[in-house]
């Protein structure tokens, strides 16, 4: 197998060095490996132009990382399927998908036995008013989470955070967000419609509360959103926090039970989303700060193989 391995060494939770190191040691004879490192858009040209000529994508980084390389192989008519290394923050995707648990069970001895036998998997992608992605996007309180989040973040972008001082800033950031929580907030009428309008759904939204549009099972580091898991149907899950509190016993609990604490809105293949939207936005973690369209269109856009281990 010739794999392309695309590293971000952005990501807090394993040190360029030590894992170029670490995966040339361990990398077994059957695999045929090039190393990028995503550092600029010439990187990002070059993996476009040479991604044709791989069996696989091996991607070592975040969710967001992820969306980033997933959205452009898949300019390619054929792309080869990717696996993903799990040295990102949340990591959301690596936890459905199985690879997490693969890491965590040996690093690289685990994931290299797994790589070999993986199965593809096709997985959707979606274009959110022109931006891809395959995990979730938020808006309102949760986005505004990831906005402090990421302005402290680079603030001190020249110290690297491990993943479980990352996961603490995180909830850091949502206790402070919360002591500053005022209940007094006007709402705005938000209209969700498919793209025939002949479903709608009308909610008063302000940015204490938080909407996510959603395509996988795990959430925000391992937050539960779904009891099934289903990223190849063509349908985006809608689901609906109402309040701060919620929000944080979410995060704190790990899971969630859905039917009682948060809201199902309904899923969509293609939806449009009308109102004065003054709120921030997230996607795949990370910060697309404030948005201020009135129509918001999610359309899906198409599948991408993915490498899944066969456990």
């Amino acid at each position: 197998m010739k794999s392309l391995v695309i590293i971000n060494p952005k990501s807090g939770d394993y040190s360029t060095n030590r894992f170029i190191t670490d995966f040339t040691i361990k990398k077994p004879a059957w695999l045929t490996t090039d190393i990028l490192l995503l550092e600029n858009k010439f990187v990002e040209k070059l993996i476009e132009s040479t991604v044709k000529d791989y069996d696989s994508v091996i991607i070592a980084g975040g969710d967001g990382t992820i969306s980033k390389i997933a959205s452009i192989i898949s300019c390619n008519v054929n792309p080869p399927p990717f696996a993903v290394i799990p040295i990102g923050t949340g990591n959301d995707f690596s936890r459905s998908s199985g690879w997490f648990n693969v890491w965590n069970n040996g690093k690289f001895d685990s994931f290299f036995h797994y790589l070999r036998d993986a199965m593809i998997q096709p997985i959707d992608m979606w274009n959110f008013n022109g931006k891809k992605f395959i995990c979730y996007v938020s808006m309102g309180w949760d986005a505004e989470v990831v906005g402090l989040y990421t302005q402290i973040k680079q603030k001190f972008k020249k110290i690297s955070l491990n993943r479980r001082t990352n996961t603490l800033l995180y909830i850091y950031c949502a206790l402070l967000k919360l002591s500053n929580f005022s209940a007094k907030q006007k709402r705005h009428p938000l209209i969700i419609s498919d793209d025939n309008h002949s479903e709608n759904k009308k909610i008063l939204f302000n940015n204490k509360q938080t909407l996510i549009f959603s395509n996988i099972n795990s959430y925000a580091g391992g937050s539960v959103l779904h009891n099934f898991k289903n990223e190849n149907d063509g349908k985006i899950d809608v689901f609906y926090i109402k309040n701060p509190l919620e929000y944080i016993s979410f995060m704190l609990k790990g899971k969630i039970n859905m039917h009682k604490k948060m809201s199902v809105l309904g899923q969509w293949n293609n939806l449009d989303i009308s109102g004065k939207m003054y709120y921030d936005m997230q996607t795949d973690g990370e910060w697309e700060g404030e948005n201020k369209e009135e129509i918001f269109s999610f359309k899906h856009s198409g599948k991408i193989n993915s490498l899944i281990p066969n456990i």
